[in-house]
């Protein structure tokens, strides 16, 4: 077991660490931590035949906070 805060390198082709990998880009591997996502950008219209034009900018924001679960199988996963 590594201490905290101290980088682990996660084998991809290992399916329990590509799940941790997956989690860790939409959440936290924390069970109930909540992460906030700020974004923005740009919308644009597209007709055929013409430019895209830019219609108007965006900002948004989301939060998360997955638990682990275990399937019927006994495989794990999270909600």
């Amino acid at each position: 077991m590594s201490p905290p805060n101290v980088a682990q390198t996660l084998n991809l082709d290992i399916p329990a660490e590509a799940l941790q990998a997956f989690r860790k880009l939409l959440c936290s591997v924390e069970d109930g931590k909540t992460i906030y996502y700020v974004w923005q950008g740009e919308v644009f219209s597209h007709r055929r035949g013409e430019a895209d034009q830019h219609v108007f900018n965006v900002q948004g924001m989301s939060s998360r906070a997955y638990t682990t679960l275990t399937s019927e199988t006994g495989s794990p996963g999270f909600r």
